[in-house]
């Protein structure tokens, strides 16, 4: 298994939590388009 140096960790934590952001950015427009029909 490869290892990552601090800088990759500290890189893939910080991509993890940006995806995590844009989900749920994405789920509230979508319920939100849901609550306008």
């Amino acid at each position: 298994m490869h290892r990552l140096s601090p800088e990759e960790y500290v890189l893939a934590a910080i991509s993890l939590y940006l995806d995590i952001i844009n989900l749920f950015l994405h789920l509230l427009k979508f319920l939100d388009a849901v609550n306008k029909k």
